[in-house]
C-alpha cells in the first residue's frame, strides 16, 4: 500500500504531486472513513491553487455523504479551533503553510481540531489506494454551505483569551506574507489601539512581497521597513499564520526560541501550568526561563504533531512550542497559533515598555550549525556509533528521543539525522560563540570519521 501523508497532512507541488484528482479522491476516502454522515468544516489559505483543490476535496466529501461548511480563506489555527469549538465531526485545511507558492497541501483534522493519528491516516490511505470508497446514493449526497462569518467566533475567542489592553502608543509593522491572516492580525491589533503599519497585507497566493517562510533572509525588506518607519517592533507570519516571528525596533531578526521563552515566562507567571513541551532542537534559553520559574521542560521529537501528542499526555501543561515561532496555547486549543502570539507580545510590550525589555529577560546563547553528508541507509548505524561515544564526554545529561542531544553545563550539542536530506545535522549552543563552535565542530569531526569508516 502506498503512503499519502507526510508529517502533517498531504503536501506537494500542484499539478505534479497534488492534483484535483488527488484532492477529490482524498475527500472521498476521508468521507468514507468518517462514515458518510458527518459535518466537516473546510478552510484554506490564499494560494492560487487553494480554491480549485478545495472544491475538489469538498466534491469528494459530499459524494461520500458528508455535509461541508466552507469558511473560506482562513488561518489554519482558526479552522482548527472552530472544528473543536463549534462541534464539527472533522475538518480540513487546504494550505502548504510556509512552502513556496507552487506547493499546496491538505491537512485533515479530527473532531478535536487536531491532526489525525498515524493509524487513522493509514486507514484513509487504505481506502484511497484500494479505491473502494463508499459513495452516497443520489438522495444522501452531502450539502455544501458557505460560512465566512464563522471566523468572527475565532477572533472573539482570541481577544477573550489574550485579554484587553491599551495598545495606544505602540507602532508595529505587521507582515502577513500575503497569507491567510492578511486582514485578521492587523484588524485585531487596530481594535486594541495599536498603530499598525501593514506589509504584504493583501491576500495573494503568488506571494509577491516575499516567500511565506518567515526566515531572516526572506524578512530583510520587512526588517528594513521596521527600522525606517520608526516602529517599536515588527511581527511576521508564515502563509497560514500558525507561526510568528519578531523583529526588534532596530530591524533585527529575533529567533523563534526567544519568543517561545518570552511566552513561556508569561504562561508560567500566569499560572497556566508548570510544564512546557518543546522539541530537542529548541534553545537552552527556553529551558533556563522555565526552570528559573520552577517549571519543567518536557522534550520531544521534532515536529508539531509530536508536541501536540505530548501536551495531551502532560499532567500540567502550560505551553507548547517550537523554535520556528510556532507556539501552542493548550488552554485555548492544541494547535499552533501565531495570531494569539502577535496580540500577546503587543500586550506584554504595552505592560513593560519595550520589546527590548522583554528580550533582556531571556538568557542569550550562541548557536552554531553544520552537517555531514551521509547516505540514508547508513544513518541508523552512524547514530548507534554516536551513542556509543557519549560515555567519553563529561556531560550533564543525554537525550536520545530524536537523535542524540548532549547537555553540557552551559549548553548542548544535537546530532540528528535529517528527515529530508542525505545529511547528519550537527548543531549546538553555548554561552559564548567560541565554545559553541568548538563543541559542534568536535562532533562534526567524530561523525565524519564514523561515516568514512562505514563507507569503507
Amino acid at each position: 500500500m502506498g503512503k499519502l501523508f507526510g508529517t502533517f497532512g498531504v503536501r506537494g507541488v500542484v499539478g505534479e504531486d497534488l492534483t484535483e484528482d488527488v484532492a477529490r479522491r482524498l475527500g472521498l476516502a476521508f468521507g468514507t472513513y468518517l462514515g458518510g454522515d458527518a459535518e466537516v468544516l473546510v478552510g484554506g489559505d490564499t494560494r492560487t491553487s487553494t480554491d480549485t483543490l478545495k472544491d475538489a476535496l469538498i466534491s469528494g466529501l459530499t459524494a461520500a455523504g458528508c455535509d461541508v461548511v466552507d469558511v473560506g480563506i482562513a488561518p489554519t489555527p482558526a479552522v482548527q479551533y472552530l472544528v473543536d469549538a463549534e462541534g464539527f465531526d472533522a475538518g480540513a485545511v487546504v494550505t502548504a503553510s510556509h512552502n513556496p507558492p507552487e506547493f499546496n497541501g491538505i491537512k485533515l483534522l479530527g473532531s478535536d481540531g487536531c491532526g489525525l493519528s498515524r493509524e487513522d491516516e493509514q486507514e484513509i490511505e487504505r481506502i484511497y489506494f484500494e479505491e473502494n470508497p463508499d459513495r452516497a446514493s443520489w438522495d444522501r449526497v452531502g450539502n455544501r454551505v458557505s460560512a465566512p462569518d464563522l471566523l468572527l467566533n475565532f477572533e472573539e475567542a482570541v481577544l477573550d483569551y489574550v485579554g484587553d489592553f491599551d495598545g495606544e502608543g505602540l507602532r508595529v509593522v505587521v507582515d502577513a506574507a500575503n497569507g491567510a491572516a492578511s486582514s485578521v492580525t492587523p484588524r485585531l491589533l487596530s481594535e486594541l489601539g495599536v498603530e499598525v503599519i501593514s506589509v504584504n497585507a493583501h491576500p495573494d497566493g503568488r506571494f509577491p512581497g516575499r516567500e511565506p517562510e518567515p526566515s531572516e533572509e526572506n524578512l530583510e525588506t520587512t526588517m528594513n521597513m521596521v527600522r525606517a518607519a520608526g516602529a517599536d517592533f515588527g511581527l511576521a507570519h508564515d502563509g497560514d499564520a500558525d507561526r510568528l516571528i519578531l523583529i526588534t525596533g532596530d530591524g533585527e531578526f529575533v529567533p523563534g526560541d526567544y519568543s517561545l521563552a518570552i511566552v513561556a515566562a508569561w504562561a508560567l507567571d500566569e499560572g497556566k501550568g508548570s510544564q512546557v513541551v518543546t522539541p530537542v532542537s529548541s534553545s537552552m534559553c527556553v529551558q533556563k526561563v522555565v526552570e528559573d520559574r520552577g517549571g519543567e521542560v518536557i522534550w520531544t521529537k521534532v515536529g508539531e504533531p509530536v508536541v501536540v501528542e505530548e501536551l495531551k499526555r502532560a499532567e500540567d501543561p502550560a505551553l507548547g512550542g517550537e523554535e520556528n515561532g510556532g507556539i501552542i496555547y493548550p488552554d485555548f486549543h492544541l494547535s499552533r497559533n501565531g495570531i494569539i502570539t502577535a496580540l500577546l507580545i503587543c500586550k506584554l510590550v504595552a505592560e513593560v515598555g519595550s520589546l527590548d525589555d522583554l528580550l533582556a529577560e531571556v538568557p542569550k546563547y550562541h548557536l552554531h550549525k553544520t552537517g555531514v553528508e551521509c547516505p540514508d541507509d547508513l544513518k541508523p548505524k552512524v547514530m548507534e556509533r554516536v551513542e556509543s561515544l557519549v560515555e567519553e564526554e563529561e556531560l550533564e545529561d543525554v537525550l536520545t528521543i530524536d537523535g542524540v542531544k548532549l547537555f553540557y553545563e552551559d549548553g548542548w550539542v544535537l546530532v540528528r539525522p535529517s528527515g529530508t536530506e542525505p545529511l547528519i545535522r550537527v548543531f549546538g549552543e553555548a554561552r559564548d560563540r567560541e565554545t559553541a563552535i568548538r563543541r559542534v565542530e568536535h562532533w562534526k569531526e567524530r561523525v565524519e570519521e564514523i561515516v568514512s569508516e562505514l563507507k569503507g
